[in-house]
């Protein structure tokens, strides 16, 4: 018979649940804060769940506008993307040219993934200069932070700031004061096992635009655009196999519907056909 510890259950935090399926799926290492050398260098599957840092949604959202912009190219948007409250740019920012007359000149927010922008000694410069300048940063999953990220951002004196979506299993009740049953059963089932990938909610397997736009969602925003979200059409980019884009569009089919019944305002810039 298989002895298993008493303190299981009561060191957890609930941050960390949902770490054994990445750790199984994608042969991630967890470290703790305090075993990170911010002297050395590690791996993208090198990471760290920082139990020191906020936990939570940004502060002061309700009822104002967002513009969300994607990896996208976006053209002949500059203005209204700039009009809104606030303008949210997701992880390397790649195409993002600062026209004002194509995809906008202002950044309020940078939300992402940190392990696409710190890898090893290398710091995506878009990056660098945004979190260098201060602005507010937001990563969507405890379990993206990797230890080079998280030393690069303890350099720069960011870290105590930085804000962390929580795990699925905290979002699950703040989705399930207004979502349906069928909205929840969509975000948190199980995905399909795939290649070695088990035992991952779909939440965990979402875009990362679509985890911002149900995050803002929850931050009650009065109006959500989106813009450069065109990997369901117009992208080159390969579509990692974790993904079902037919899951990230119905998700945010979803959104745009909650925003309808509610009185806000949703709109998807070009936004895709898909049968």
């Amino acid at each position: 018979m298989t002895a298993f510890s008493d303190s299981v259950f009561s060191t957890a935090n609930p941050e960390s649940l949902g770490r054994s399926s990445y750790e199984k799926s994608f042969n991630v290492t967890f470290l703790e804060e305090h075993e990170i050398d911010c002297g050395r260098t590690y791996d993208f599957k090198t990471r760290v769940i920082p139990v020191s840092w906020s936990y939570g949604f940004p502060v002061g959202l309700k009822g104002k506008s967002v513009a969300v912009v994607g990896n996208g190219v976006v053209r002949d948007c500059g203005v209204e993307i700039d009009a809104h409250d606030e303008v949210v740019r997701i992880s390397t920012m790649r195409n993002w040219s600062r026209h004002s007359e194509h995809d906008g000149a202002r950044l309020t927010m940078w939300a992402g993934h940190l392990g696409f922008v710190v890898t090893g000694a290398v710091v995506n410069e878009r990056f660098r200069e945004v979190a260098t300048c201060g602005t507010p940063l937001w990563t969507l999953s405890p379990f993206h932070v990797t230890c080079d990220a998280y030393s690069f951002l303890r350099k720069m004196e960011r870290q105590p700031e930085t804000l962390v979506l929580p795990s699925w299993a905290c979002l699950f009740d703040v989705f399930h004061q207004y979502m349906t049953a069928e909205d929840m059963e969509t975000i948190f089932s199980i995905a399909p096992a795939r290649r070695q990938l088990t035992g991952m909610t779909r939440h965990e397997l979402l875009l990362t635009g679509t985890r911002l736009a149900l995050a803002l969602e929850a931050c009650g925003v009065g109006r959500l655009s989106l813009y450069g979200f065109d990997l369901f059409s117009a992208s080159s980019d390969p579509v990692w196999f974790g993904h079902d884009l037919a899951i990230d569009r119905k998700v945010l089919l979803g959104v745009r519907r909650r925003f309808e019944e509610t009185g806000r305002l949703f709109h998807w810039h070009n936004e895709p056909l898909m049968q």
